[in-house]
């Protein structure tokens, strides 16, 4: 296994800051790659040229307190969850266009399903929401946890939502009654930091704040294979599943050790690392063509932009992951 780091390099001005306090908390490319937002403990997000990674806006929420999750509904409105809160922002107007309320306690995780038009939240008052956008109200919710909710993820079809909490169960909920229809319980009941489901919604990645990093089988409840040198006890970061063509995938996760991990998907094996000076508080994956995946990681008061190909010769995988771009915001 051949694995390639390209080099590195500091490129413009985020958000700058001499609070040692601040740090970035996530960071989501938009839909068509051009542009990237990135949220930050002050209750701000910044948007960038993904190409260049200069910034372009920045946008305060109505309160000061940490943007925890950023969506993207198309390219053109971002959601931004903060204490409370779900803001939604005309990016081009960079105007707030509504608010969405309803949390009593701090939003952990937000999702937008485009095929329904659902937007999914979940945070530390133990429920769940599940928002219709054109009213802009909730129409489910359900008490989902009986400690802080963790994540959050909805499948393709809209239909059932998987959730993650501190009490060390991953549940799915149906959308449209709030019923819970299965739970998975984890050996040693680990307090759960993540869980995302695959594209035809049949396993889910779960992530746990002992370092563990498994795939579950949503319709047997039975783990199926577990992804080793995982290191993550203190943030809530997002594990995450991708593909080269649909032919070959990997498997994703930032730690508090400050290393971005791949796996290969299908066997397990650890096919790339690479260390950041610091904990990784946000990892996240986007498409960039047919045959390679783009990759985003946040590790203080930076955002780093990982090329992740795959090429197949002589009967083997080569992969090569590359910090192609780093923004430091010092």
């Amino acid at each position: 296994m051949k694995i390639g780091l390209k080099g590195e390099a500091d490129i413009g001005i985020l958000v700058p800051r001499d609070e040692p306090s601040f740090f970035l908390t996530t960071a989501r490319p938009s839909l068509d790659n051009l542009l990237v937002a990135a949220g930050g403990s002050d209750g701000c997000f910044t948007l960038v040229e993904r190409d260049t990674m200069i910034p372009k806006h920045r946008f305060e929420l109505a309160r000061s307190s940490p943007v925890t999750d950023l969506a993207w509904i198309g390219n053109n409105i971002l959601l931004a969850s903060d204490e409370r809160d779900i803001h939604i922002v005309d990016v081009e107007r960079m105007k707030e266009v509504a608010t969405l309320k309803g949390h009593t306690e701090c939003i952990i995780g937000i999702r937008y399903n485009p095929v329904t038009n659902i937007l999914v939240s979940g945070g530390m008052d133990k429920f769940v929401f599940l928002w219709d956008l054109r009213l802009k109200k909730p129409f489910n919710t359900c008490l989902a946890h009986s400690r802080d909710v963790t994540s959050v993820d909805i499948s393709f079809d809209g239909s059932v939502v998987l959730t993650t909490g501190l009490d060390g169960y991953c549940r799915v909920f149906s959308v449209f009654t709030g019923k819970c229809l299965k739970t998975i319980t984890i050996m040693g009941s680990p307090d759960l930091s993540n869980a995302k489901m695959t594209l035809d919604g049949r396993f889910a990645l779960i992530t746990a704040l002992d370092g563990s990093l498994s795939l579950w089988d949503l319709q047997t409840l039975t783990m199926v294979k577990a992804y080793k040198g995982h290191i993550n006890g203190a943030f809530i970061v997002e594990s995450h599943i991708g593909s080269w063509n649909n032919a070959s995938s990997f498997v994703l996760a930032g730690g508090d050790d400050g290393t971005v991990r791949i796996w290969d998907y299908a066997t397990a094996e650890p096919l790339a690392a690479y260390s950041l000076p610091g904990p990784i508080t946000s990892a996240n994956i986007n498409p960039d063509d047919e045959s390679c995946k783009s990759a985003f990681a946040t590790c203080r008061n930076s955002v780093r932009l990982f090329e992740i190909g795959i090429e197949r010769g002589a009967g083997r995988m080569e992969i090569e992951a590359a910090v192609s771009r780093s923004l430091i915001t010092d």
